[in-house]
């Protein structure tokens, strides 16, 4: 099949089998059916596939080393069918710049984007999809930027829903400037958000568990110190009691307010606050430190 160069699916095929196309290294343009279900083992192996890769909703597997070396492949769309990206499935697809990934993917193999040196960009409409999927190995090695709904995600909120946060969640997401943890989140295992290099505020509730790590950042030592701040929805008793001795961020400068609603207590001299307080602005996202006029 050395001179295929491009083929389109009929309506009605659900799985394209092993090793089909192995050789067909002309083949540029794949035109999926709405129809099809599965891609089996090394089915596109070094095929010259080009440019975006787009599946429909019925969508399901993308088998073990499907697109295996498909170096000319610069953007995939797995819709929102597919529930498994098997290993290796994208292997060495070196052009691979964009991911989008449905809303109903339960899993994503450890070394399924290995060697996507150029991966840059993943797209999700879902935090608690991207949340649920446990392991994050496939990613880790790709500093990259985070996109929801279409968004560039630089304030991130964790949503209730959301219970738990698995290693390496974030990690290299280097375009998150600021994170809203909710109360009772639990962190399974660390540097969830290793390597958030522009990372400078946390908002931080009582009662998150944690071991380990959880943000640090991947500087040179020539690299000014990391001024981090942290937004603390509880008192300063709380804070002592719960987090003081155990602080997950390391090589941080942290500055830590406490959350009063209301206007704070002054000082005997009545000329500032007494402690360090904030509160929310009007549009009750932006932190604002309270401070006498």
């Amino acid at each position: 099949c050395a001179g295929l160069t491009e083929i389109e699916f009929g309506e009605g095929v659900r799985h394209i089998g092993d090793h089909a196309f192995v050789g067909c290294d002309n083949l540029r343009k794949v035109v999926f059916p709405k129809s099809l279900v599965s891609v089996g083992f090394n089915t596109f192996l070094g095929c010259s596939i080009e440019g975006e890769l787009r599946f429909g909703e019925n969508m399901r597997t993308i088998g073990r080393g499907a697109f295996n070396d498909c170096n000319k492949i610069t953007s995939l769309d797995t819709g929102n069918g597919v529930t498994e990206i098997e290993d290796i499935a994208f292997w060495g697809c070196d052009a691979l710049i964009d991911v989008r990934l449905g809303n109903n993917l339960k899993k994503v193999a450890d070394d399924a984007f290995d060697s996507c040196n150029s991966l840059k960009n993943i797209h999700i409409d879902s935090l608690e999809m991207w949340c649920g999927l446990g392991e994050y190995d496939t990613f880790l090695k790709y500093e990259k930027e985070l996109y929801m709904n279409g968004e560039r995600v630089t304030r991130l909120v964790i949503p209730e829903t959301v219970r738990e946060l698995g290693a390496y969640a974030f990690y290299n997401f280097t375009g998150i400037k600021s994170i809203v943890l909710h109360e009772g989140l639990k962190f399974s295992g660390e540097a969830v958000f290793g390597n958030c290099n522009s990372l400078e505020s946390i908002v931080l509730a009582p009662n998150i568990e944690w071991e380990y790590l959880q943000f640090y950042r991947d500087l040179g030592s020539d690299e000014e110190p990391w001024a981090l701040t942290v937004w603390y929805f509880g008192t300063e008793a709380e804070w002592e009691e719960e987090y003081s001795a155990d602080q997950p961020y390391a090589e941080a400068t942290a500055k830590v307010y406490f959350y009063s609603q209301t206007e704070p207590p002054m000082n005997e001299e009545g000329t500032a606050y007494d402690g360090n307080y904030w509160h929310y602005a009007p549009d009750g996202v932006t932190p604002v430190v309270w401070e006498k006029e």
